[in-house]
């Protein structure tokens, strides 16, 4: 299992060699696949894109880690949401601080999702965090994390984002 005794993803750096690890996100098709993601949450790494949280969650599945991209993010997403059953929160250098702050009882993790800022906070000294390409998706952002603690296999859950019935996941 990852240890999440540290300041820095960086610190995680391949915490999760050998390991399986299942990218969750909110497409369609979670609802299908959740009892099977609850069949192996035991024996793999569960990285969970934000807005699938509350979907895992309520199925009774505890993950590892939770991605928040989008820096617009409000904490009302996060209500109801018991973070003494995660085990950690990465989320964009760039979030919202009063979403945030709202986490509470797990670590919280940042990263930065472009190459710009980073130099900056790095030549500054504030913080050594990782660069996470995410082309604007939580999900490739999981996929990178999952890349960064080094597992050996990923697999992917919801992550069909075909808009269906003019849903946006």
């Amino acid at each position: 299992r990852v240890l999440f005794r540290s300041q820095s993803l960086l610190d995680l750096r391949n915490t999760g060699q050998r390991q399986t690890a299942i990218v969750v996100g909110a497409g369609p098709s979670l609802d299908q696949v959740m009892p099977e993601i609850k069949r192996v949450a035991d024996q793999s790494i569960i990285i969970v894109a934000f807005k699938a949280l509350r979907s895992l969650t309520a199925a009774g599945i505890r993950p590892h880690f939770v991605l928040c991209l989008d820096p617009k993010q409000k904490k009302r997403h996060l209500e109801g949401v018991d973070f003494s059953q995660i085990g950690a929160f990465v989320y964009e250098a760039a979030s919202n601080d009063e979403m945030v702050a709202s986490v509470t009882d797990c670590p919280t993790f940042p990263f930065v999702a472009s190459d710009l800022p980073i130099e900056i906070l790095r030549s500054l000294k504030l913080a050594d965090i990782p660069i996470m390409g995410t082309a604007g998706s939580a999900v490739h952002g999981a996929l990178q994390l999952s890349v960064l603690l080094g597992c050996t296999r990923v697999y992917l859950a919801g992550t069909d984002f075909g808009f269906p019935d003019n849903r946006l996941y």
